[in-house]
């Protein structure tokens, strides 16, 4: 239990991939200007993040390294992420059109987000086990979907406060994510 817990907060904080290995970065920028896209996006990343790493995972154990051929790993990670990805947005078909709508509009960024073929790709070297694998993909979905939704939270605040003219825009949203990064870097010493 306390191996799990370490696991947890060291990937959510101390090795957050957004702030730390800086994956996944575009969807800081895309979806973060609205509260309501960023829970909807960090939810679909999670989503895509647990799926696609336990699948490729399998694959990579039961396939590629049986068969030798593990400098296979990235195109076929990408295929199955990709085909995750389309699988989502065509199951979210029958559960809701407007979630529906909002999955086919983000695909594209689900797609090419570099967090989750990352992750994929740590993963599949480094972790042994499949248990151990989906913990840290759960965990760098809650880390990945806390820092969205504080950023975006942040750019709401922005929009309203009075921010210097040359600062406004994508000058203090850089300067706010660079803060965030300092301020998640205290964290380093707790695991």
């Amino acid at each position: 239990m306390h191996e799990i817990a370490l696991v947890l907060l060291g990937t959510v904080l101390v090795n957050n991939v957004l702030l730390a290995q800086t994956l996944g970065v575009s969807a800081l920028w895309g979806m973060s200007s609205r509260l309501g896209g960023a829970v909807g996006l960090a939810a679909a990343t999670g989503a895509l993040l647990v799926l696609s790493v336990a699948a490729n995972h399998i694959v990579y154990r039961w396939l590629l390294v049986p068969l030798d051929i593990q400098y296979l790993a990235l195109p076929v990670f990408v295929l199955v992420i990709a085909l995750i990805a389309r699988g989502l947005v065509l199951g979210s078909r029958r559960l809701d059109a407007r979630l529906h709508h909002n999955l086919n509009a983000m695909q594209p960024l689900l797609m090419a987000n570099a967090a989750v073929l990352g992750l994929t790709l740590l993963n599949a070297a480094d972790t042994p086990s499949l248990a151990l694998a989906l913990l840290r993909a759960l965990s760098t979905a809650l880390g990945f979907a806390l820092v969205l939704v504080l950023f975006a939270g942040l750019r709401e605040q922005l929009t309203a406060a009075a921010v210097p003219l040359p600062f406004r825009g994508p000058a203090i949203a850089m300067l706010s994510a660079g803060l965030m990064a300092l301020a998640f870097m205290g964290f380093v010493g707790m695991a």
